[in-house]
Parts: C-alpha cells; sequence; structure tokens
C-alpha cells in the first residue's frame, strides 16, 4: 500500500492508531468525586474552631490519600474566606486571589451529577463575593453573587430533597436583605431579592433538618452563628439564644455575641473567655479586644 511506499503515511497512520486507543480512555475517566471523609469533616470542625493549622494539617493529609477530592479546594477557600473576613488585610486578599483560579477550575472540574457539586459552587462564589465587597471590588463583587444564586437555584431545582441548599439560600437572602441602599444596585445586578424573614425560615429549617437527620451535625456552629447574624441584623425581634456546641469556639463566639447584643456584659465575657480558652491566639480580633 501507500503506507508502505512512504514512510509519512506510515507514521500518520500510527499515529491515528495511536489516538484512536486512546480516546475512550479520555472519554471514560471520571470526574473528581466530593469524598466527604473523616479527614474532611475534621478540618470544617478546626475551621470553627479557629485552628488554622489543624486545618491544613488534616486538608494535606487527605490530599495523600484523595487528591483530586473537590472538598479539599473548597475547604481551603473556606478557611482563607474566614481568615481575611478577620483581618482584612489586603496582602492576604491579593494571595487568595491568586489561588482561586486554580481552585475554581478543579470545582468546576467535579462530579456534575453529585448534589454537593452545585452546593459547594454557590458556597465558593458566596465566599468571594463577601470578599470581593470587603476589597471594594463591588463589579466583580455583584458578578460572584449572580454566580452563587444560579448555582443554588440550580441545585434547588436539580435536587430539592438536598436541605443543605438551605444553607447558601438562606445567606443569599439575608446578604439581599443587609445590602445597604447605596450598594442596592449590587443585589439588583445579580438577581437577588432580600427578605431577612425568609432568610431566617431558611436556616431554621436547615438547622431542624440537621438535628432530625444527624448526619452534618458539624454545621452546626455555623448554621447557629448565621441564624443569630440574621435575627440580631435583619429583624425587628430580639434574637433567641441559639443552643451550645460544646468546646466549639465559633459556638462561644455566638453566645458571647448574644450576650454582648443583650448588655449582659457578665455572661458575654464568660462566653469569650470559653472562646478565648479553646481558640487562644486564633481568637477572632472582638474576642481579643474585650478581653484584652
Amino acid at each position: 500500500g501507500i503506507s508502505e511506499r512512504c514512510p509519512f503515511f506510515y507514521a500518520m497512520k500510527r499515529l491515528i492508531l495511536f489516538v484512536i486507543l486512546l480516546v475512550p480512555r479520555f472519554s471514560i475517566a471520571q470526574a473528581p468525586a466530593f469524598k466527604l471523609s473523616n479527614e474532611i469533616v475534621e478540618a470544617y470542625v478546626h475551621i470553627t474552631q479557629f485552628d488554622k493549622n489543624q486545618v491544613r494539617q488534616h486538608l494535606q493529609t487527605e490530599a495523600k490519600v484523595n487528591p483530586v477530592n473537590p472538598f479539599i479546594d473548597y475547604l481551603f477557600n473556606t478557611l482563607d474566606f474566614f481568615e481575611f473576613s478577620a483581618n482584612d488585610d489586603l496582602q492576604f486578599y491579593r494571595q487568595a486571589l491568586s489561588r482561586r483560579k486554580s481552585r475554581l477550575e478543579h470545582l468546576e472540574s467535579a462530579d456534575r451529577s453529585s448534589p454537593f457539586y452545585h452546593f459547594v459552587l454557590a458556597e465558593f462564589h458566596l465566599q468571594w463575593s463577601i470578599m470581593r465587597m470587603k476589597a471594594s471590588e463591588e463589579m466583580l463583587a455583584a458578578k460572584d453573587l449572580r454566580k452563587a444564586f444560579q448555582h443554588c437555584e440550580t441545585n434547588q431545582k436539580n435536587y430539592p430533597d438536598f436541605y443543605l441548599n438551605l444553607k447558601p439560600a438562606a445567606m443569599l437572602h439575608a446578604l439581599g436583605a443587609a445590602i445597604p441602599t447605596s450598594y442596592k444596585w449590587l443585589s439588583d445586578l445579580a438577581g437577588i431579592s432580600g427578605n431577612g424573614k425568609q432568610a431566617q425560615q431558611e436556616i431554621l429549617q436547615l438547622e431542624n433538618e440537621v438535628l432530625k437527620q444527624q448526619t452534618f451535625t458539624y454545621l452546626l456552629p455555623e448554621i447557629r452563628f448565621i441564624r443569630f447574624f440574621i435575627e440580631s441584623n435583619l429583624l425587628s425581634e430580639e434574637p433567641t439564644l441559639v443552643s451550645v456546641t460544646p468546646n466549639n469556639s465559633l459556638s462561644a463566639l455566638t453566645q458571647g455575641l448574644y450576650f454582648f447584643k443583650q448588655k449582659n456584659m457578665k455572661m458575654a465575657a464568660a462566653k469569650f473567655q470559653a472562646c478565648e480558652t479553646l481558640s487562644g491566639k486564633n481568637s477572632p480580633a472582638i474576642v481579643l479586644f474585650f478581653l484584652g
């Protein structure tokens, strides 16, 4: 044949055959799966303990076993979010920004059939929307807010029984209600409407589901902190004293803020002290300031 007479055609035939053999391998390659391992849960727990060293340790351990687990990028981003929220350091923000693209690309390449896919992306964009607002990047904040809303809406449609979706939904409605009038265009641009009462109902429903199902109890300190924020900032009624999670820094902080708002300084000091005892130098600035 012609390939036998011409080395070029022979080489091309070999190359085409090689590509054909490779294609099935790529087509059946699985997207990174969401694995809610013990290391991932422990990392999340330590985020609410304000212990970033332990968070990194657990995530690095997970990376050795499941290097493509999307929860790793999600929780590293959550850690950056908490750290920037606490210190407002623009240099740290720029460092976090340099890590954003690769993390987002990995999350977007993850298993789309999982109910965690759109949930995690909604949370990711929600975190970045808040960080960008704090960094005075309003247009980019609005863009992230809109993406968070779209992922949240898609997940509610695809997985209506996935109750964790109530968490970003409540935060989105709370953010929409909390945005000052001068920044109302942000929520309008993002296409979200703010409703404090709706946000409260969603976060209460989530708390009740977690308590009933006993599956995601490690989320309770954060859920109750969000609930306190909504009730104390967006509603005319007095916030309720949330249940405490024993030996948890965020839980102690939430109760301290509750008593501080009630002007019960003795109880506030006791709760802030409990937070400081648990998290030490990693305690939020308000705790260190109050006890200082």
